[in-house]
């Protein structure tokens, strides 16, 4: 399943990295393997950016690999069961629980 947040230009730079508003704190996502064909809803970036989801939470959630922003401002039950392809370094990523 392809998802295209339409985040792209000067808020989403290429690399994928955004800096965060000081004070707003970061969780590291959990990386897994690629799950099995039809067993988890992964979601993939059909863009450019990193950013799938922008809500209005308190907490980033990063890329357990590169450190990417995924979802910015989310919180763990907005997303859960969802699996993320990071589109800059091609990790998948998991809410841990």
């Amino acid at each position: 399943m392809a998802v295209d947040n339409g985040l792209s230009g000067p808020e989403q730079p290429k690399g994928g990295r955004v800096t965060p508003p000081a004070g707003r704190p970061q969780l590291k996502m959990a990386l897994i393997p690629k799950p099995p064909e039809g067993t988890r809803a992964v979601m993939v970036q059909s863009g450019e950016g990193t950013v799938f989801i922008r809500g209005s939470g308190k907490t980033d959630w990063v890329c357990g690999e590169c450190g990417a922003i995924l979802l910015e401002r989310c919180g763990p039950h907005q997303v859960q069961g969802m699996v993320f392809l990071c589109n800059a370094c091609g990790a998948y990523n998991d809410i841990p629980v």
